[in-house]
């Protein structure tokens, strides 16, 4: 059995082309086109094999998909009768309107599917904590192919997978960022936190102080972001 599936071979092919047009939208061309699918293709990849990864040590496995939507409002009725392509309509819209200064890059989203082995000799349900760690564990596997490129020099790569991960945490639909920020919103907010900081200093200086300065002010901003929140 091949570790994603059809349907995921798909998806993430259409997911890539999707970037790739984003990624080249200013000085388009075929060949730029070509070139940054492929970047896409690398992103979306290592992001999904995060999330396998870490649904795997649950005793799970996760579905990869296009990401979209159903409802588009919070009352009775408000639901469309198929599912809507978000995938494709919102990162057009937005980098069109934005004449190319803002890529939408998350395009993506997945399904959880226990494996026989969770039913049998663990727990049947799955919690929102559970669904936080594996949609987290695959924006962690983004962030360490971010330091690891930049480490190598491979700074636009580096800035591509933060920025990959920054807009998969923005917490509405199916993205990751909905699923982590109902698992756990102190997760969120660090994962927030961490990304952003990261994305801003990740030319500035060495790696090591990069990382350690990323958590530290991360930690820092979940202790504040809590010390408001249980004041309230």
């Amino acid at each position: 059995m091949s570790f994603f599936s059809k349907n995921e071979v798909f998806a993430i092919a259409v997911a890539s082309l999707m970037i790739g047009y984003l990624l080249a939208f200013k000085q388009f061309s075929w060949i730029s086109w070509l070139s940054f699918t492929g970047i896409g293709a690398l992103i979306v990849l290592v992001h999904h094999l995060g999330q396998k990864i870490s649904a795997y040590s649950l005793d799970c496995s996760t579905e990869t998909e296009l990401w979209s939507m159903k409802r588009f409002m919070w009352f009775f009725g408000g639901k469309f009768k198929k599912s809507f392509p978000t995938w494709l309509f919102v990162p057009l819209i937005i980098v069109w309107l934005s004449f190319g200064a803002i890529k939408w890059l998350a395009v993506t989203s997945f399904n959880i599917i226990p494996l026989p082995s969770r039913i049998k000799f663990r727990w049947r349900e799955l919690t929102e904590w559970h669904i936080a760690l594996i949609a987290t564990g695959g924006l962690l596997f983004n962030i360490l192919a971010a330091i690891i490129a930049r480490a190598f020099g491979f700074n636009t790569f580096a800035l591509y997978n933060l920025t990959f991960v920054l807009f998969n945490l923005i917490p509405i639909g199916g993205l990751d960022g909905s699923k982590i920020f109902f698992g756990s919103i102190l997760l969120w907010v660090f994962m927030v936190a961490f990304s952003l900081i990261l994305l801003l200093l990740i030319q500035a200086a060495s790696m090591p102080f990069i990382i350690i300065t990323s958590i530290v002010l991360a930690i820092f901003t979940v202790v504040i972001f809590y010390y408001f929140y249980e004041a309230s």
